[in-house]
């Protein structure tokens, strides 16, 4: 009885419009649950921040793929005997690699996205720290969030290793556990162009997000790790083969008066 009460009251609350101004229940920095792309979009407007960007998280902030290759590596054999690096640079995700494709790889990096304790010990991209820090001390207030293909299930460990590793306390937009991991770059530039022109853009390193985005897409795509632009890219696609491009171009478009 207590609880239909407690779902009953927070549903009512939601209906108000008043969530926002109750701690705890509102999902978000410091809380259990992951941000709604709708709970999100209310929250920028209702604050009136000015336009900004969100953040990506693997391959982006967290050198994901280095943590992954190394054991399975060790699991799963190395037959072209190349080092991490090698192999990151050559096939950039770990499905794509040709002889890490039988079911038992592929179910075991399923089993390893949908971990909350693997997210815990995720190295730095080299620059990722201080370019999000260069970039909020030249333009105050640009980071509006995160937003990141990993399941709803692993934003608190999430949060976590953002907080230990020294990146704002901002909103997390994970996928929802529905959306297969093979449609999380297009989920992901759908929520974009929902939240534009609040969220004006993203940094990201798959270029899927930006082919997904597609010509009607207006925002900013800060395209990490990359450095050409493909014919089938958003328009507003720059790609930036490191962090120093990344902090280097956003601040082009803020000197040129643009938003970002």
């Amino acid at each position: 009885m207590i609880l239909i009460f407690t779902i009953a009251f927070i549903l009512q609350l939601k209906r108000l419009n008043i969530m926002d101004s109750i701690p705890n229940l509102q999902a978000g920095p410091g809380a259990d649950l992951p941000w709604s792309v709708d709970d999100f979009k209310c929250h920028l407007i209702d604050s009136g921040k000015p336009a900004g960007l969100v953040l990506d998280i693997d391959e982006t902030l967290s050198w994901t793929i280095g943590f992954w290759l190394e054991h399975m590596m060790s699991k799963f054999g190395n037959p072209e005997n190349l080092t991490i690096r090698e192999m990151a640079e050559k096939y950039k995700l770990c499905q794509n690699v040709p002889y890490w494709q039988t079911p038992e790889i592929q179910s075991w990096m399923q089993s390893m996205r949908d971990s909350a304790e693997a997210q815990t010990r995720l190295p730095l991209v080299d620059g990722a720290l201080e370019g999000v820090r260069k970039l909020e001390e030249l333009a105050p207030g640009i980071w509006l969030g995160y937003m990141t293909v990993r399941p709803q299930t692993v934003v608190k460990q999430t949060q976590h290793w953002l907080e230990a590793n020294g990146f704002p306390d901002l909103p997390i937009i994970a996928k929802p556990v529905n959306v297969p991991f093979e449609d999380g770059n297009k989920w992901k530039a759908q929520a974009l162009s929902k939240l534009y022109p609040h969220v004006s853009g993203i940094v990201d390193d798959n270029p899927k997000l930006s082919i997904f985005a597609g010509e009607s897409y207006p925002g900013s795509i800060f395209l990490y790790s990359h450095q050409e632009k493909e014919e089938s890219y958003a328009p507003q696609t720059y790609p930036c083969p490191t962090w120093t491009c990344v902090v280097e171009t956003v601040k082009e478009k803020f000197m040129n008066g643009e938003s970002p």
